[in-house]
């Protein structure tokens, strides 16, 4: 056939796909040694493939009339060879114990759907599981109720005994917690080779303003990226509002006395403290659980608990903690002290008689393209504060040249450098150069003393080392997937999902294994292999958002956004006024 003959339609050949070879398959489950920090915790956790999967089965949904048809029209009773009758008679939740009867002769014999655990071997594993699972998900009572009324199974357990099941539940996750934030803390104590270590902690609250009665503050190593310590605090205690209700005063005091011990409320000031009575009680035990100190501190410069950590004197008053800033809260400073600036000024002219806003002048777009430059400079300077001044000043003097005036003496020189002056001196190419998208004079001259204020050596000291709170936040996430802020919940669920989000943010869901193990629940193959598969494509994820090139799409990818919703807005105007009423 002549290849250069075109082939009729339809006679295209099908693309071959690639599933792989020897060489691709060979290393499937093995996890990879990256960059990223999900990488790193995994690869070290305490509980890495120390699980084996154990001969169950797993479990089914099986259509009742189906199974029951089919079995009775194909067997028959080995004493009398009679018919058979197959019928349901208990059920309690998922849990079903089916009778086989015989036609003839009368027999019974009856059996589970699921076996039965628990001390007295008097729970069905499925009904534990199925609280469990639902838990994993951030669902309650409510959304058991729900998804077997869709599915048609039969209701869930009643309350009381989905409240045992949870007490079990809560003991579990919080033994596997601890054992894995223990081991970070020993982890963290090697990395670092010394007692006193860098931590960085941070506050989040289970409904958002100042009324939440739920609060939780986390600390989080800076070497191994691990948990170590945790605190959940509530205001509140259901059953303390029951006793108020159905008891008189003297029977609310009598009961309320053997009610201390497992009141849920541990904290009696406003939701805004407890960021600061929670990190006072984790620090207060380093010494007692780990046999360490957390001496210097990476937190936010907007909260009182760093001031009040140091007023305590935890640790004597010959150990002084230091304070260092998380870069990210500090770059967004830049945009926070430009946007303010640009709210103010609204209505004023400049010296040229322009608006310090609008096309060409300080546009969102602007303010986040030197933020995030900002953040930069200190992250790619991070173990030298005049580097550091240097390149945030060269991000001032930047925008600000012209080809009149070109202001790019602290802009990196050579022919790798960011900055397309200086490339084209290096090149020999200047006289071609001209200077594109420049900003005006009067507008930079409004923003130098934000630029003056945010590279004072005082501030720049405290981001020596580039640390973040970054780690805290994606562990707030997770806990909150847990135990969504879009509903109610009681600090004992609170519990379990800051312990559950521990033990997934240390060890992956491999940990999760050792919960189930913990719970009494067999780990078949498919609870083993959906471990396994989540844990490599949360590290295949990882790795690929770590990589430089991700980052430099996101970046682009956000400023090029940032424009267009601009542009959009001053081709509408305003559409929503809080303060006066828009004319029709």
């Amino acid at each position: 056939m002549d290849k250069l003959k075109k082939r009729a339609s339809g006679q295209r050949p099908k693309k071959r796909k690639f599933y792989g070879n020897k060489y691709t398959n060979v290393n499937e489950t093995k996890v990879c040694d990256g960059v990223s920090s999900s990488s790193k915790k995994l690869n070290s956790g305490c509980f890495n493939n120390s699980f084996s999967a154990t001969q169950s089965l797993g479990y089914r949904i099986i259509a009742i009339d189906i199974l029951f048809s089919e079995i009775s029209s194909i067997l028959c009773c080995k004493v009398c060879g009679s018919d058979i009758n197959i019928c349901e008679t208990l059920n309690h939740g998922l849990s079903s114990v089916f009778t086989i009867e015989c036609a003839g002769c009368k027999k019974l014999n009856s059996f589970r759907n699921s076996r039965m655990m628990g001390a007295k071997s008097n729970v069905p594993e499925i009904n534990r599981r199925f609280i469990y699972a639902m838990r994993c998900i951030g669902q309650g009572l409510a959304g058991m109720k729900n998804f077997c009324g869709a599915m048609d199974l039969p209701q869930p357990v009643q309350k009381s005994a989905y409240n045992k099941s949870l007490q079990k539940i809560t003991r579990c996750v919080k033994d596997v917690a601890e054992l894995s934030m223990l081991n970070a803390a020993k982890q963290e104590i090697e990395m670092t080779g010394q007692s006193q270590l860098t931590i960085s902690g941070d506050g989040s609250w289970k409904t958002r303003g100042h009324s939440s009665k739920i609060g939780i503050t986390s600390i989080i190593g800076i070497e191994t990226g691990k948990v170590l310590d945790l605190e959940v605090l509530s205001s509140y205690c259901k059953g303390c509002e029951w006793g108020k209700k159905n008891k008189n005063a003297k029977e609310f005091e009598n009961w309320k006395r053997s009610h201390d011990i497992e009141c849920a409320k541990n904290h009696f000031g406003s939701a805004g403290k407890m960021e600061v009575v929670g990190m006072l009680r984790i620090f207060s035990r380093s010494e007692e659980r780990f046999n360490a100190q957390y001496i210097n501190y990476i937190g936010d410069g907007d909260t009182k608990t760093f001031l009040e950590l140091r007023k305590s004197n935890i640790y004597g008053p010959d150990i002084e903690l230091n304070k260092v800033e998380c870069v990210g809260h500090v770059q967004k400073r830049m945009g926070s002290r430009l946007r303010e600036l640009k709210h103010s000024m609204r209505g004023k002219k400049l010296e040229d008689g322009k608006s310090l806003g609008g096309k060409g002048r300080l546009t969102d777009k602007f303010i986040d393209q030197v933020t995030m430059y900002y953040g930069q400079a200190i992250r790619n300077n991070k173990d030298c504060v005049m580097d550091m001044r240097k390149a945030i000043w060269a991000i001032y003097y930047h925008k600000r040249s012209t080809d009149d005036e070109p202001l790019h003496d602290f802009c990196p020189q050579g022919n790798v450098s960011w900055c397309k002056y200086q490339k084209a001196k290096a090149t020999g190419k200047l006289k071609d150069f001209k200077h594109k998208n420049v900003m005006a004079a009067p507008v930079m001259d409004s923003i130098k003393k934000i630029f003056k204020d945010l590279s004072e050596p005082t501030l720049l000291k405290r981001c020596l080392g580039g640390r973040t709170q970054n780690p805290n936040e994606s562990l707030n996430s997770v806990i909150w997937k847990f135990c969504p802020k879009t509903s109610s919940s009681s600090k004992v669920i609170a519990d379990i999902a800051a312990n559950e989000a521990v033990v997934a943010f240390n060890e992956g869901r491999q940990g999760r294994l050792q919960i189930m193990q913990n719970l009494g629940f067999r780990v078949g193959q498919y609870s083993l292999e959906a471990a396994r598969k989540c844990d490599l494509q949360r590290i295949k994820e990882a790795e690929k958002n770590a990589s430089e090139l991700n980052l430099s799409i996101r970046r682009i990818r956000h400023l090029h956004n940032t424009s267009q919703l601009e542009t959009i807005a001053q081709q509408e105007g305003v559409v929503y006024e809080i303060k006066g009423v828009l004319s029709p």
